[in-house]
């Protein structure tokens, strides 16, 4: 009151500001992982699909190389990774979709 605060206050207010910064390290860290998750996803699902072809995809090694710089940004997989509700699975298909439509 009067513009006195606590001296208390000040320490709880720190408390609090730490806890959110170990939260959104936490939170940082998972949507890392998802993300990784996801590019190895993808990558693999490039890989069954030319092994499915039985090497008559050999343009996807090359292609791999222009899919990891255009569609396999950080940016990018987070967007599909949140189109999806973080659903792994459901981004990775969402992204290989995509991947054929833009094909």
């Amino acid at each position: 009151k009067n513009g006195v605060r606590s001296p208390h206050a000040g320490g709880a207010e720190k408390s609090e500001k730490g806890e959110l910064q170990v939260v959104d390290r936490e939170i940082e860290e998972l949507e890392r992982e998802l993300i990784a998750r996801l590019a190895a996803n993808v990558i693999s699902e490039m890989a069954a699909l030319e092994s499915a072809a039985h090497g008559s995809l050999s343009f996807l090694s090359e292609d791999l190389d222009r899919c990891k710089a255009e569609f396999m940004t950080e940016h990018t997989l987070r967007r599909f990774l949140i189109a999806r509700g973080w659903d792994v699975p459901r981004a990775t298909e969402m992204l290989m979709e995509y991947y054929r439509w833009r094909e």
